[in-house]
């Protein structure tokens, strides 16, 4: 397990309320899988807790916040929107999700890329938050991972693929997310 792997488990038994000590030889691989510990905050609203689950996003530290409740349960590293073209700030819910989505280009309609090609920008996965006429804005994965901590996008929300896997099966359709 890597290391944002087993931060990620140490602040899930956190949030359950479960102390953590780990020697320097117990790993947390073979502890998650004995436990079956992969829980997200989707699994707990699914349990019955009543905690929203949203996200907040800071375009000033180009970091992607996953809540759930008041508790912080993940942060990601992000792209956003260059100065020519701006992420949106406000309030927002998730609008539309598609695994591996199809890009076509804004600036030259006959160019698309499908799902999986490895030149999508658009990556693994496509969370869609506003549309503007025939234009959409979204959260996605991206074929360019050195970009991830810049504002280089045509304003939507760039995480690596892995990230955004994991991010699409934390939310839903409705899913509250703040852009600031």
């Amino acid at each position: 397990m890597s290391t944002r792997g087993a931060d990620r488990l140490c602040r899930w038994l956190g949030v359950l309320g479960v102390v953590v000590l780990f020697a320097g030889s117990v790993q947390a691989e073979p502890l998650a899988r004995t436990f079956n510990l992969r829980m997200s905050a989707h699994d707990l609203q699914r349990a019955g807790n009543s905690l929203p689950i949203w996200i907040d996003i800071s375009l000033r530290e180009n970091i992607l916040r996953i809540h759930w409740g008041d508790v912080v349960t993940d942060e990601l590293p992000i792209a956003t929107g260059s100065s020519a073209t701006p992420t949106p700030v406000g309030t927002f819910r998730v609008l539309d999700m598609q695994e591996e989505p199809i890009w076509q280009s804004p600036f030259y309609p006959d160019v698309t890329y499908r799902g999986g090609d490895r030149r999508n920008p658009l990556g693994a996965r496509w969370i869609e938050f506003k549309q503007a006429g025939v234009n959409a804005y979204g959260i996605h994965g991206t074929s360019d991972p050195a970009s991830i901590g810049r504002a280089v996008t045509n304003g939507c929300i760039r995480l690596h693929n892995d990230d955004v896997a994991y991010l699409f099966e934390q939310v839903e359709e409705g899913t509250p997310i703040v852009i600031h």
